[in-house]
């Protein structure tokens, strides 16, 4: 038979603060993984709570009411959106700077349409362009 002895060349102490940091080291772990757990659930949760998309309500033809339906084709985008990823979409039409100011007061998650400026992009996170708009303005040739 053999027979193996461990011999320990801390002191006593030495054993009581490594079971006491593991204990530390534990506490923290248990910690974190509740944190992640709890962050995981609240996304669970919020994957069903509705985005919230303001528009201004004079944007027709891009987004507006006809009777009680929002439609336009940033409606028909959002509502695609939302079946991609699975999320229900909420479109509320109300004044322009009342939509800005409720993206950046967080009661909404994005506005649109908004074009670009150095102002705005110190404000917003801007996608990439959904489309590209041009206007020209038309006038008689006397008339200029």
């Amino acid at each position: 038979m053999i027979r193996i002895s461990l011999i320990y060349t801390q002191p006593p102490e030495y054993f009581h603060k490594v079971r006491k940091v593991g204990k530390q080291v534990l506490s923290l772990l248990l910690l974190t993984m509740g944190i992640f757990f709890s962050i995981a659930i609240s996304a669970q949760e919020n994957s069903k709570k509705p985005l919230v998309f303001v528009a201004p309500d004079g944007a027709r033809p891009y987004v507006y009411t006809d009777g009680t339906l929002t439609v336009g084709i940033l409606a028909d985008i959002l509502r695609e959106l939302g079946d991609i990823i699975d999320r229900p979409i909420e479109i509320k039409l109300m004044d322009f700077r009342k939509a800005r100011r409720m993206v950046m007061d967080g009661e909404a998650d994005a506005v649109m349409p908004l074009s670009l400026s150095p102002e705005r992009q110190q404000q917003f996170d801007f996608t990439t362009p959904l489309f590209n708009l041009s206007f020209t303005v038309f006038a008689r040739q006397n008339e200029t």
